[in-house]
């Protein structure tokens, strides 16, 4: 397909400021004192991992799309939002086609939303890494990243090499 289902979820709820995360993204406490805080239409947290967007004009290192708050109502804002989205998926699809492709797309939208103040940046609280330090107190939702999640499941090789991509 030419564009992901993440990018219809902003369709969808519209009228509703909206937290999306990843199946591995724990909550170990509630968040919405922290989310009623943010200010950005659009927050996205960094990642733990350093890797660069690929086929762009600029070094953009990726950031994190396991976690990402969309906290505006404005639908001319969200529409910029996803319109963004749906270019950079299509223009960033032939160099970066991959399983990341749609954290790519979300982490080059996010750089090209800032300097209109769109786009903010999602506390590390709210997309806790291990690799930042276990049992942090400040910890709201702990992701797994990286490949270490998958050496507990029967059948899974995260050594393989369908999983390279996930390392530095």
């Amino acid at each position: 397909s030419d564009v992901c289902s993440s990018d219809l979820g902003i369709e969808m709820f519209a009228d509703q400021k909206v937290f999306l995360v990843d199946s591995d993204a724990f909550f170990l406490r509630d968040p919405s004192q922290t989310l009623a805080y943010l200010d950005g239409a659009y927050c996205m947290g960094e990642d733990p991992m350093v890797r660069h967007i690929r086929g762009i004009d600029r070094e953009i290192a990726e950031r994190n799309a396991g976690v990402l708050f969309f906290g505006t109502t404005d639908s001319a804002h969200r529409r910029a939002i996803r319109d963004k989205f749906i270019e950079n998926f299509r223009v960033l699809r032939p160099a970066n086609d991959g399983p990341l492709l749609e954290q790519i797309a979300w982490t080059k939208t996010w750089h090209d939303l800032k300097s209109a103040g769109l786009s903010k940046e999602l506390p590390r609280e709210l997309n806790w890494s291990y690799t930042w330090g276990r049992n942090d107190p400040k910890a709201i939702v702990l992701h797994e990243h990286g490949p270490q999640k998958w050496r507990n499941i029967p059948g899974v090789n995260p050594d393989s090499p369908a999983f390279n991509l996930f390392k530095p």
